[in-house]
């Protein structure tokens, strides 16, 4: 979602410390949003392209560990926005498009997901499962079969039980290739995570706008600082420590 040389791998040693770390924790949570939603593109369309009907455990497993990051990563984007000290308001937004809109969706997962122990009756009430569950399409190799364009896939985790699942019509819609329209449900809430991913990294582009605005008005003449550095030290074990 950020930019390749994004400014806040590179942040200006002026700006104010708290700043600096809801700025880092922007870029950590973008960071493994996009890492953790491009690995789940490449799991369901190996899924949706399989000859084998149902996904593998790991397949399943690796899905919805990822599915579930980005609504991880997206809800601690959508507090650090809010909270951001001294922030004017996301050019993104707007009447038709909020931070608030964008991840209400979002919230509304992570509180079911949350709270499954407590929230046991009303999960069953809506023939969900423990995990939720994902639906997604993918767009089928040209000439692979000659009687469909896109294949439409859901994956319902746990036990299974009689009942209708949520599937994903694509019809007027724009898909991602070569796959898109990823959805995830918990109890009656669901967000469309392909759509969300968009709209974050709009509101994303512009903090990158505001530093990067910053850093020129004062002329290019601001230090930068550092960002993820490993440290290592070398240890030789003494005759009293077991090699494990």
């Amino acid at each position: 979602m950020l930019k390749p040389n994004t400014v806040l791998r590179r942040l200006p040693k002026a700006l104010d410390p708290k700043q600096v770390l809801f700025l880092d924790g922007i870029r950590h949570a973008s960071d493994i949003a996009t890492f953790s939603y491009s690995r789940l593109k490449q799991t369901l369309t190996e899924i949706a392209l399989q000859e084998q009907q149902n996904a593998t455990a790991i397949q399943s497993t690796s899905a919805f560990l990822d599915a579930w990051s980005v609504v991880d990563s997206i809800d601690r984007l959508r507090g650090l926005f809010i909270l951001f000290p001294g922030a004017r308001k996301l050019d993104g937004e707007s009447d038709k498009v909020s931070l608030e809109g964008v991840t209400r969706p979002i919230r509304n997962l992570r509180n079911v997901a949350d709270h499954l122990a407590e929230r046991s009756d009303y999960v069953l009430a809506k023939n969900g499962t423990a995990l939720g569950s994902l639906a997604w399409c993918t767009m089928l190799p040209e000439g692979d079969d000659p009687r469909a364009d896109v294949v439409t896939c859901a994956i319902v985790p746990g036990t299974v039980k009689s009942g209708s699942r949520p599937m994903v019509n694509p019809a007027g819609r724009s898909l991602e290739l070569p796959t898109g329209l990823i959805t995830l449900s918990a109890g009656e809430f669901t967000a469309d995570l392909s759509e969300t991913m968009r709209q974050m990294a709009e509101f994303l582009r512009d903090i990158e706008n505001q530093i990067e605005s910053f850093v020129d008005t004062e002329a290019g003449a601001l230090e930068t600082s550092g960002s993820d550095f490993t440290v290592k030290a070398y240890m030789k074990l003494g005759d009293s420590i077991e090699r494990g």
